[in-house]
């Protein structure tokens, strides 16, 4: 049960992978094009969904008893991924303002 849980877990951290290539992706993508940063995302959202599904069938075909500690762990995993992007970007960008003030401020005097 642990096993499952911990696989899950790792699963689910890997599903994330394809979310994050389309966020950086699309950082390089012209800002006229709408199109493109919507299909990046669209696309990688059903590259994670089908890592997430697949494991998850995985798991079931090879065992049932341990399927739903599994997909909690891929829900926990996934989560967990996402939480600590969403944090360490808004750390590293709060970094870069306050260095962009600190630089004003060196140039001002």
């Amino acid at each position: 049960m642990i096993a499952a849980l911990v696989l899950g877990i790792i699963a689910g951290a890997i599903s994330f992978l394809p979310l994050l290539a389309a966020v950086k992706a699309a950082r390089h993508i012209t800002a006229t094009s709408n199109l493109s940063h919507a299909s990046a995302l669209i696309l990688a959202l059903v590259g994670s969904s089908i890592v997430l599904f697949g494991s998850a069938a995985a798991c079931i075909a090879l065992s049932r008893d341990n399927a739903l500690t599994f997909a909690l762990g891929e829900a926990l995993g996934l989560c967990v991924s996402a939480l600590g992007f969403g944090i360490w970007r808004a750390v590293s960008m709060r970094k870069q303002e306050s260095q962009k003030q600190v630089e004003e401020g060196k140039e001002g005097n």
